[in-house]
């Protein structure tokens, strides 16, 4: 689990799990401050693939804006399409 911020994260994937992007979980931080959700799945991809930059600088203000509405946890990075093998978001709890 997610000790610092489990609404935020369990919200997220929820979301981006409802939208396409079958999403996978890890928390490399034992304390629970910090979580890696990775998308196994874009149903943008074939958009973001000829033009990543709009595609997925959408995706992340979309993350963004979901991630501060919640308050628990901020966005600490953001791996696109151009980052393989897959893209991925790092919250960090606040």
């Amino acid at each position: 689990r997610y000790a610092s911020m489990p609404s935020c994260v369990e919200a997220l994937v929820a979301e981006l799990d409802a939208s396409g992007f079958a999403p996978t979980v890890t928390a490399p931080d034992p304390d629970g401050d910090t979580a890696h959700i990775d998308f196994s799945s874009c149903p943008f991809r074939p958009l973001a693939e000829h033009h990543t930059e709009v595609v997925c600088s959408l995706h992340r203000g979309m993350v963004d804006g979901f991630v501060d509405a919640m308050g628990d946890a901020e966005v600490s990075d953001f791996r696109t399409i151009a980052h393989q093998p897959s893209c991925r978001v790092t919250l960090n709890a606040r």
